[in-house]
């Protein structure tokens, strides 16, 4: 019994003496790395929580390649043609889709002061930018018809190209500079050959999904038929609303 308790006293003194030597040091690491690394299913449902947290930020904060917008414009402009002078008033609508950097564009103008309808359709291809919600430039290709309500005088189709920049002064100001030209693939026998150039500056401001925009325009449009040239100059402002969904 005094042997036994004699070792035991030993082993009680010498302890402290073995776990500071280095292989104890050793093996207390190994333990250590061994408790930290133990896979325990307490730990999989932490991940797992983890993971989903995650993937719920970036579906919030990631942009989607879809974009859609409606847009209605309200134009109150000056027409004129060798000495004649008039104001006018139309309305514009569109549709834009985007999927990435390729984008669809449908155009009704409804023009019962000139008493005509324009139908337009453009294929866009934005070179620079994310989002149409960004700074960016886009070019875009497209054809315009347009149709008189009296329905005697000829549809007129013309093919354009277009150029879109847009730069953001801050994160919910900026403006943008739209640059048009129109023109006949073929002189057409009742409008002869018929070119037509627009610019047009718009200052906008963002509210979330509610764009609120307006500007000034110009437009000329120059007619040679039957060896005869005139001339029709439109300048005028814009108001309208464009919505994101």
């Amino acid at each position: 019994m005094h042997i036994s308790l004699k070792y035991f006293l030993a082993l009680l003194f010498l302890n402290p003496l073995l776990m500071n030597t280095s292989w104890a040091q050793e093996w207390r690491k190994n333990n250590e790395k061994k408790a930290a690394s133990r896979w325990t299913l307490q730990e999989w449902l932490n991940q797992k929580d983890r993971n989903r947290l995650m993937d719920q930020w970036l579906m919030l904060h990631t942009p989607t390649p879809y974009e859609f917008f409606l847009e209605l414009e309200s134009v109150d402009y000056e027409a004129s043609s060798n000495e004649n002078a008039n104001r006018h008033k139309s309305l514009i609508g569109s549709f834009t889709a985007y999927a990435t950097v390729v984008g669809l564009e449908f155009k009704h103008h409804n023009n019962t002061s000139e008493h005509f309808t324009d139908n337009l359709s453009l294929f866009h291809i934005r070179i620079l930018g994310s989002a149409d919600q960004s700074s960016h430039l886009t070019l875009s290709l497209g054809q315009k018809a347009r149709r008189h309500h009296n329905l005697t005088i000829p549809l007129r189709t013309q093919y354009l190209g277009q150029v879109d920049l847009t730069l953001y002064m801050n994160k919910h100001f900026g403006f943008s500079y739209i640059h048009q030209s129109y023109y006949p693939l073929i002189a057409h026998a009742d409008w002869g050959d018929l070119n037509t150039s627009q610019q047009a500056i718009r200052l906008f401001i963002d509210f979330e999904a509610l764009r609120i925009f307006g500007g000034v325009f110009s437009e000329k449009e120059t007619q040679t038929l039957a060896q005869i040239t005139s001339q029709k100059k439109m300048q005028g402002a814009s108001l309208g609303l464009r919505l994101y969904f």
